[in-house]
């Protein structure tokens, strides 16, 4: 697109019944005739996703105080979250080698932090990004000299498509693998480590612990993922037959992991008696089994997971 008009991005409630989207989002690209360029949206409102593009189809431009020269491409939304940067805005750069003398990369924030954090700096620079910039807004429309706009190769809940899959392989293959046929991604240390964070009750279980050492009996090699360096936990899941961790960010490591990593995802009290749709999403696309544990909690404690029963069905499995 040459001469890109961005709006900036908002956010804004609206009624929705259970489960079903609660926001609208703004915040897209337009080509210099004013019309949107509808690759730049994020589509969202599938399984529990709970924001929906709502982007006019044509903008008036407005004055803006930032004008990006050059060649930039666009990475879509920054995401903050762990999960959700890795297989949201990661992806977006499947065509950065199709680009020739790029001056930077720009994206639209989004709900989560969006400031640029060090182990996402590793990741860029691995996908191809090395030593360039990159531009989230800030609240206020900006002007792009030329800007490339990738599809979105992820949508969330629904799909992911050989792009993004190259984007992954290509990052996890840059480091190597770890020694460890099977592990376990704790998070005990979350719960009650050193500098442990506060937890909503149904993301954890008060014996976490004996859930540790019940994969350490079965030849698990358990970390804590949040105690390691980026570099380190792709190791581990380069290396890994078997992958298991509960439902949620930690476990969307095994993007990163080859199709014939196993992927074992153990419900909590949050997600029920299903898999994370997302789980679901990067396991079908790197061809990866997957496996699914229900939660379930000991019957004389209900902050207690049921470790026998987990004991059994994760000998059956493994």
């Amino acid at each position: 697109i040459t001469d890109a008009f961005l709006t900036p991005f908002e956010r804004q409630s609206i009624p929705s019944l259970l489960h079903s989207p609660s926001s609208l989002q703004r915040g897209a690209v337009y080509d210099e005739h004013g019309d949107l360029v509808p690759e730049s949206q994020r589509w969202g409102g599938y399984k529990g996703d709970f924001l929906i593009a709502a982007d006019d189809p044509r903008a008036a431009r407005t004055p803006v105080t930032e004008h990006f020269s050059g060649n930039w491409l666009y990475i879509g939304n920054w995401m903050g979250q762990f999960g959700h940067w890795i297989t949201e805005t990661l992806p977006n750069l499947w065509s950065i080698d199709d680009v020739e003398s790029l001056d930077g990369l720009v994206a639209h924030p989004f709900i989560f932090n969006n400031d640029e954090s060090p182990w996402q700096r590793t990741l860029l620079d691995a996908a191809g990004a090395d030593g360039l910039s990159v531009r989230v807004l800030r609240g206020s429309p900006v002007t792009v000299g030329r800007l490339h706009v990738p599809t979105r190769p992820v949508v969330l809940n629904a799909f992911a498509l050989p792009e993004a899959v190259a984007v992954w392989e290509r990052v996890g293959a840059s480091f190597g693998q770890a020694p460890h046929p099977r592990v376990y991604l704790s998070v005990s240390a979350y719960r009650d480590g050193p500098g442990a964070k506060p937890v909503s009750a149904s993301r954890t279980f008060s014996n976490q612990r004996e859930v540790d050492e019940l994969f350490r009996s079965r030849g698990f090699h358990v970390v804590a993922p949040e105690t390691l360096s980026i570099e380190e936990q792709i190791h581990l899941v380069r290396g890994a037959d078997v992958l298991a961790g509960w439902s949620g960010s930690a476990l969307h490591l095994g993007a990163f992991a080859p199709a014939s990593t196993r992927i074992l995802e153990l419900g909590d009290m949050r997600s029920g008696g299903s898999p994370v749709p997302q789980q679901q999403v990067i396991s079908a696309a790197r061809g990866q089994e997957h496996a699914f544990v229900q939660a379930s909690r000991l019957p004389d404690d209900t902050n207690a997971y049921n470790v026998p029963r987990l004991a059994a069905l994760l000998d059956d499995l493994v």
